[in-house]
């Protein structure tokens, strides 16, 4: 039995390696070329029969290298191609590239419906903000896709309330520690003094009465728990310039008190009040 005998039947019988050396000998031939035939028994058989080593045994472009370009990236740059893995024994070769990953909720990666591309969206925009005005801003910067605003704070007797839509800022009212009647009084003749009460968180009212020159009585509707934790006054506002006329308060009682208005000789003196501003303070 021949040599090319012995490749037919081998090729009949299925029988082929997975490995060779580079110094094998690999015979080509025509798969599907018909031999000639010279007699029943003596097929001549293919004609374009070669041998070529398994060293120098090529396959144009089907098995070429890859890589990325440039070799090294640069700047914001990735490549693509990552390695070619081939097996020791059955020499496969597998080569491995990087799949694209988005780390911003606002960009997707898709493939297109033909199969051709990779689609990239994003719903993010190349904007920025800004403050105007000469007040003092919110706005602080922008990191990648995310605008950064200051947040309010609120201040000393400041209160911000959020709902979904709006920040609602209001001023707290300071708690006092004590309750207060204050009135603006004018007296005129030998009348009462009158005014307007501009406050009265101490829930008194107070009767005038004129008593003689000068001399004008105040009385409590209620009377006041403890008379040594309350405080009268009554401002220095009176018609004649600075100095000439002395506004004073006396026998201040639970009750009531006195009002009383006098010259630089201590005479009593009417018709001088003009928007004086009585205070009561009442502690508890």
């Amino acid at each position: 039995m021949n040599i090319l005998t012995d490749i037919l039947s081998l090729i009949r019988r299925g029988v082929f390696t997975k490995l060779a050396e580079k110094d094998d000998v690999i015979v080509l031939g025509k798969w599907n070329e018909t031999p000639d035939m010279t007699g029943v028994a003596s097929p001549i058989p293919y004609k374009a029969v070669k041998l070529i080593k398994v060293s120098d045994f090529k396959i144009a472009a089907e098995h070429c290298d890859h890589a990325n370009s440039p070799l090294v990236p640069t700047g914001d740059t990735a490549g693509v191609y990552q390695k070619t893995v081939s097996d020791e024994i059955t020499e496969e070769c597998t080569v491995y590239f990087r799949t694209l990953k988005s780390l911003s909720s606002n960009l997707t990666l898709a493939v297109s419906t033909d199969d051709n591309y990779v689609e990239i969206t994003t719903e993010g925009e190349p904007n920025t903000a800004a403050n105007v005005g000469t007040g003092a801003g919110v706005w602080k910067n922008k990191v990648g896709e995310t605008l950064n605003f200051k947040s309010l704070a609120s201040g000393s007797n400041i209160s911000m309330a959020e709902t979904e839509n709006e920040i609602t800022i209001s001023a707290t009212t300071t708690s006092l520690p004590y309750t207060s009647y204050v009135q603006i009084l004018t007296q005129n003749g030998s009348a009462e003094p009158t005014g307007p009460v501009l406050e009265n968180t101490a829930s008194i009212t107070i009767t005038w009465a004129y008593n003689s020159s000068g001399l004008y009585t105040a009385t409590y509707s209620t009377s006041l728990p403890d008379i040594n934790k309350a405080a009268v006054s009554c401002s220095q506002t009176t018609k004649s310039s600075p100095g000439g006329v002395i506004v004073g308060i006396t026998a201040s009682s639970t009750t009531g008190f006195n009002l009383i208005c006098k010259d630089t000789g201590g005479v009593g003196i009417d018709s001088q009040l003009l928007g004086a501003v009585l205070e009561i303070r009442i502690y508890p």
